[in-house]
């Protein structure tokens, strides 16, 4: 009893809550981003993010289902080694808009995530074009600029997208019936 209790609150903890502005999924940058927007008291969003986390981390940390109105994605500058279906898992679990923050370094995960943004018509705003404090996090008015721009993702209508049904095939035995 104890076993289906526990995975029936783990299911139900990595649903995403269908109510939220936004949620905020990453690495450092989306803590610094995250702090930012926290102070908007009209904002409602969720942060799932930790300094240092690689898109592995990212990816075993977020819901399985992100049903939030927009996510804001910043990963790709923790990784030791490029995995691209990492970044297309990510992606596929979220059926709202989806906001990339390009990191400044890293020109594979950059490429990867360029091209998912593309495929999804997802918006990406890119680091390296910013001023930054140490060539991969934004100073603090960079920041600002990032949040700014983001207020105005969070406010967008959503894009239509239909969650998947879950479709079940299987064969019908024939044993009993008669023509």
């Amino acid at each position: 009893m104890r076993l289906l209790l526990g995975v029936l609150m783990f299911v139900a903890t990595s649903m995403a809550c269908a109510s939220q502005d936004c949620m905020i999924l990453g690495d450092s940058i989306a803590v610094g981003v995250s702090s930012i927007l926290a102070k908007d008291q009209y904002l409602k969003c969720e942060t799932i993010a930790k300094v240092g986390r690689p898109t592995s981390e990212v990816l075993s940390h977020a819901p399985m289902s992100i049903d939030a109105r927009t996510v804001i994605i910043s990963t790709g500058s923790n990784n030791a080694k490029i995995r691209p279906y990492q970044y297309s898992n990510l992606r596929n679990r979220i059926y709202g808009n989806v906001t990339w923050l390009l990191p400044a370094k890293h020109q594979d995960a950059r490429a990867i995530i360029n091209e998912i943004a593309r495929t999804h018509g997802d918006r990406v705003i890119d680091l390296a074009v910013l001023p930054l404090s140490d060539g991969i996090h934004p100073t603090r008015s960079s920041y600002l600029t990032v949040a700014q721009e983001l207020r105005s993702d969070i406010r967008r209508p959503q894009v239509a997208k239909a969650a998947p049904i879950l479709i079940i095939n299987f064969a019908l035995s024939s044993a009993g019936r008669t023509q």
